[in-house]
């Protein structure tokens, strides 16, 4: 969040930063990340949920396509946080200290949720556990994104040094940071060789400089349209093959697959090419007024929906798997969940402490 309690990634906030591009695709980008969660617990937990071959394609497929929402994240981050001058105790307490909240918050619950299915039992000791499973990162594989955004906060001001850097420099860099995050290691996976060569970077840079680049019209080349759509469905057809006749699906669907970078990238630049409305003046206002306060409740929505998740599925057995047209239940099952999750996050919206510190 920035300035308005900026997310990046999730929650964008100051009037003169809106973007109708941005908003619109971290609604999309949300709602996927829910749906790829959902399915990934179905399709993670094949002999649990008692999945069939038929079953378990649907949810491993349609999970495999959600991939790029949580890459956008960052690019949205690095769209909205990167240029931006922000004085250091800001930074530190309005956007390294909310998310650390965030985590502690919604942590512990994720922490306690873990515990109680592992062992079965209720004691005081379980705060304590899950304190120490958030510094661990184990509290929930989901909050995964939460800790990377405080580290791309802390470098904010690195970053804003390195687009000051001469366009060649900045491509180079670019390209260095694909070719080891991105390209070896997927050949070196798909040969099953280890590859020793690195760049001590993590590939959550490589999305957050093409975000801020994408947005400022540094690669020029995504202005066509052909690119885009070939961009997003090269890796569409790629992964629906390859999950169909079990080729390196892996390898594929990994947040350091190149087509995974392809398509979020391409799936990006779409929304940063959305041009304005032609309807009269006050129905663009109205209809961008409600895509904004739909934006404002995502960050709520990624936090809380793993619970939802959980809940609906391994506390009260309400999986869709359960009835012969599952893919219906599916869609069913999930708006149940978007709507408890836009409805909780909305609820969270309105205890002043939340709205105020983390959300």
């Amino acid at each position: 969040m920035i300035d308005n309690k900026l997310t990046p990634g999730m929650n964008v906030g100051g009037g003169g930063n809106r973007h109708r591009g941005i908003s619109h695709l971290r609604i999309l980008a949300s709602i996927s990340v829910v749906w790829l969660h959902m399915c990934s617990l179905l399709a993670d937990y094949r002999e649990l949920f008692e999945l069939n071959d038929s079953q378990f394609l649907f949810y491993q497929t349609t999970y495999y396509l959600m991939r790029w929402a949580v890459p956008c994240f960052f690019m949205i981050t690095g769209a909205l946080l990167i240029g931006r001058q922000i004085e250091y105790p800001v930074l530190l307490k309005k956007y390294v200290l909310r998310i650390f909240l965030a985590l502690l918050i919604f942590g512990i619950p994720f922490g306690l949720i873990k515990i109680f299915l592992e062992e079965k039992t209720v004691s005081v000791s379980m705060i304590g556990n899950s304190l120490l499973m958030i510094a661990e990162g184990k509290a929930s594989v989901l909050l995964w994104y939460l800790y990377a955004l405080i580290g791309i906060y802390l470098i904010h001001p690195v970053l804003n040094k390195i687009v000051e850097l001469p366009k060649n420099t900045l491509y180079w860099l670019l390209s260095v940071l694909f070719v080891f995050n991105f390209a070896l290691p997927f050949l070196a996976s798909i040969a099953d060789i280890e590859m020793a060569f690195y760049i001590p970077m993590g590939y959550t840079l490589f999305y957050v400089l093409i975000g801020y680049c994408v947005k400022n019209d540094h690669l020029p080349f995504l202005n066509y349209k052909w690119v885009r759509i070939t961009g997003i469905v090269i890796p569409v057809i790629t992964i629906i093959l390859s999950c169909k006749y079990r080729v390196f699906p892996k390898e594929l669907i990994s947040y350091q697959s190149p087509l995974i970078a392809l398509c979020s990238t391409c799936v990006f630049a779409v929304f940063m090419n959305i041009k304005g409305e032609k309807n009269a003046r006050h129905e663009r206002e109205k209809r961008r007024e409600i895509v904004w306060k739909v934006d404002r409740l995502c960050f709520g929505v990624y936090l809380i929906h793993p619970v939802v998740i959980q809940m609906l599925y391994r506390f009260l057995k309400m999986t869709p798997v359960r009835y012969n047209h599952y893919v219906v239940a599916t869609m069913i099952s999930y708006l149940e969940i978007l709507v408890i999750c836009f409805a909780g996050s909305k609820i969270m919206s309105l205890i002043k402490p939340l709205k105020k510190y983390v959300l």
